[in-house]
């Protein structure tokens, strides 16, 4: 029998599955597939699970700049190894990571079919037939009976495709600005039974974003693509997502310079006026997403605050508090190691900052929750970590969305989590249902950063007594916030009425985001 630590944690993911954001949870262990690795097909083989993106010149151009999401994770992965495994094997089926070698014991993450990981010993336990128990991480034990031997060596999760910042081909079927179809979409059982004119198994739902691992040219057909399951679709009845490139400020690389404060053009593009007032003439202009640096003190004019923007190549001119995106720091938290990682969301300006200790380290903006779904703040700690994680609404909920393999998913409160957002560029303006979006790049960043450490092959991770979740502090403005960091291994439980600061409480009916566009 699971002890309650386990059981609580089972039930409450259950729950947050029909809710809200959650990949497969651990009741699917029995064998389920959950997410599984990028290429990883029904037949969970490792022949299956090699099988890669193809490169998608027709749907997605290439990424310029690097480092992307696949170097930010596999750079940080290998940095972490500290200790050489004695051999590598795949999970044939969900396997799960459990703090000792028996059944019962409490759970540290997973491993999904088809994901080549390490053992670092073979070891005594209870329960498991075949090759037995094996320790698969430094305090986490895996039963070896649903696994074989592989030659393959495990990755950071999810892989992606080299030049990429996403795991898959994210594509919804095309819709009216009401999110009505506009026309039914079949889905085939494969490519060959689409080119052969054979009955559809299934049609596709509206407002659901679907994840296609590879594309393809079928003669007479066109483009398609196709899923996990090899099941395929025509790509001209699906609108494909372009995720963003845009990624924040490492300040160790770029420090900010004395007497301005770091900023972010927030407008497509920012204008800039020769005097601060709205019928100024202009004098320039700010690309979009664009680092700048303003005077700390604002020039009031037609009741909006004017910054005087500073820098070399930037025009001059006053640009107003509504176009851009501030950095406001605030203390550091007291009760931070020196060496430790944490992170600080302000949420008036939509920033994200990574602190090691008393000094920040990165700064990004990002997506909070809009309108009637706040993000909740106060100091939490990350709890649960998901390499791909399905997000869907509330039943009932008005804006009804199902989102498929979210990448870089991390639970701080119940089931609100710092997460990809592929399907907008808005960072810097809310518009999530109470996440915290970042784009792709930068939730590869902050995911490698945080604890629980997730190995590589390893899907699900959770923290434990030895190995606590980063500290997330958010707040708006710098006044001070509530701790509500809980009890190690004390999963939240859904539906439970708290505060959040002066804020009306409306968690209760917070799904995740997936915002209108």
């Amino acid at each position: 029998m699971l002890p309650s630590r386990s059981l609580t944690r089972i039930s409450c993911l259950l729950l947050c599955n029909l809710l809200a954001c959650v990949a497969e949870p651990e009741a699917g262990m029995s064998g389920s597939t959950g997410s599984t690795s990028m290429g990883v097909t029904s037949t969970g083989t490792e022949e299956a699970a090699a099988s890669e993106l193809v490169e998608l010149s027709e749907v997605e151009p290439p990424v310029a700049s690097a480092p992307v999401a696949a170097a930010v994770v596999a750079d940080a992965w290998e940095a972490a190894e500290v200790e050489p495994p004695v051999a590598h094997w795949v999970a044939k089926r969900t396997t799960a990571v459990l703090a000792e070698p028996r059944w019962g014991a409490e759970i540290r993450g997973r491993m999904d079919m088809g994901a080549p990981f390490a053992i670092y010993e073979q070891v005594d336990g209870k329960g498991c037939s075949g090759a037995g128990w094996a320790r698969v991480g430094a305090l986490g034990f895996a039963c070896l009976r649903d696994a074989e031997v592989s030659r393959r060596e495990p990755r950071a999760q999810p892989p992606v495709a080299a030049g990429r910042v996403v795991p898959f081909i994210y594509a919804k079927a095309r819709a009216n600005a009401a999110g009505e179809l506009l026309a039914p979409v079949p889905r085939y059982r494969s490519a060959a039974s689409l080119a052969a004119g054979e009955a559809p198994v299934d049609w596709l739902q509206a407002h659901h974003q679907y994840a296609f691992i590879e594309s393809r040219r079928v003669a007479g057909v066109g483009l398609i693509l196709l899923d996990r399951n090899r099941r395929a679709v025509r790509a001209d009845a699906m609108e494909l997502e372009r995720p963003s490139h845009f990624a924040g400020r490492e300040l160790e690389a770029r420090p900010v310079p004395g007497g301005v404060v770091a900023a972010w053009s927030a407008e497509a593009p920012t204008p800039v006026r020769v005097a601060p007032g709205v019928t100024a003439e202009l004098s320039g202009q700010i690309a979009y997403h664009r680092e700048i640096h303003v005077d700390p003190a604002p020039v009031r004019a037609d009741g909006i605050d004017w910054y005087v923007l500073r820098g070399e190549g930037a025009p001059v001119g006053f640009v107003s508090e509504a176009d851009i995106r501030r950095w406001i720091p605030a203390e550091p938290l007291a009760d931070v190691r020196a060496d430790e990682t944490w992170i600080d969301v302000e949420l008036s300006q939509q920033t994200l900052t990574l602190w090691r200790g008393a000094e920040p380290v990165f700064v990004t903006l990002i997506s909070s929750g809009a309108g009637d779904h706040p993000t909740p703040r106060g100091i939490f700690r990350i709890w649960h970590k998901q390499a791909l994680g399905d997000m869907r609404s509330l039943p009932g909920d008005v804006d009804s969305y199902t989102v498929e393999d979210v990448p870089w998913v991390q639970y701080f409160h119940r089931r609100f989590a710092l997460h990809t957002a592929f399907w907008h560029n808005k960072f810097g303006r809310k518009r999530s249902h109470g996440c915290i979006n970042l784009s792709p790049r930068d939730a590869a960043r902050v995911f490698v950063a945080t604890t629980p450490t997730m190995p590589p092959g390893w899907t699900f991770v959770y923290e434990h007594e030895e190995e606590a979740g980063t500290v997330v502090r958010i707040r708006k403005g710098t006044g001070p916030v509530v701790d509500r960091r809980r009890a190690i291994g004390d999963a939240p439980v859904a539906g439970e009425e708290t505060a959040v600061d002066e804020e009306p409480n409306r968690e209760a009916s917070a799904g995740d985001d997936m915002a209108a566009p």
